[in-house]
């Protein structure tokens, strides 16, 4: 499979929104949040999380560059 990665910011939250709703479903103990936390949540506070000073953000893109690609380890 042939991927592209990309710089996300705040403006990208959609993007990462599916792809960390299913991370905190497969493996929830994994991070330092809880779906039901998440899963109601409005997009400003999805971008707040990719608005972090000096953070770069990196999102996996497939080969035509429309969708995030599932982490298969998650």
């Amino acid at each position: 499979m042939t991927m592209e990665l990309r710089t996300v910011s705040a403006d990208d939250w959609r993007a990462l929104l599916s792809k960390q709703l299913a991370a905190l479903t497969k493996a929830p103990g994994t991070f330092g949040s809880r779906l039901h936390e998440w899963v109601n949540a409005p997009g400003d506070r999805w971008g707040e999380g990719l608005s972090i000073p000096g953070a770069i953000d990196l999102l996996a893109f497939d080969a035509d560059g429309d969708a995030p690609v599932v982490d298969p380890f998650v």
